[in-house]
């Protein structure tokens, strides 16, 4: 899109605005929500959003699609974390929860890995490889895995 760098901190406060939305949705929701269905609707949504943003073709469409990605993206967090510790034993919580967090530490990596395969295949490319990614691991996990679509 060419904003520079004042752009480029819109578009990342668009993901700002979206988190704070997604947080304040799913701790308002989560209580009676269908958390598997959440999960994997939010899955779906997200890597739909990445598809989207990859096709945006100005600011304009960009921005909505950002917002999006932030709640879902924050929601999706909160929700894993409910989940882990609902779900999870009381005496291997605390391993669960410490490999949770490993996905923060794994981020760089999977920036980097990302970051050079739009290097070759452009970066739009790149972020329409990682949405279709998401969305065919998250169809074959929600297909299969039947316990994931019933936490509640």
């Amino acid at each position: 899109m060419g904003l520079g760098p004042k752009g480029f901190g819109l578009l990342l406060s668009m993901v700002g605005v979206g988190s704070l939305a997604g947080s304040i949705a799913i701790t308002t929701t989560s209580q009676r929500a269908h958390k598997g269905r959440l999960l994997i609707g939010g899955m779906v949504a997200f890597g739909g959003g990445l598809l989207a943003l990859a096709v945006a073709p100005n600011l304009a469409v960009a921005i909505p699609i950002l917002i999006s990605l932030g709640i879902t993206s924050t929601g999706l967090l909160i929700l894993t974390n409910i989940l882990a510790q609902t779900y999870v034993e009381e005496e291997y919580r605390g391993r669960v929860m410490s490999f949770l967090m490993l996905t923060f530490s794994a981020l760089p990596v999977g920036t980097l890995i990302f970051g050079t395969i739009a290097e070759f295949i452009g970066l739009r490319w790149a972020i329409c490889l990682a949405g279709f990614c998401l969305l065919v691991t998250i169809s074959y996990l929600g297909g299969v895995r039947s316990e994931l679509r019933g936490l509640r």
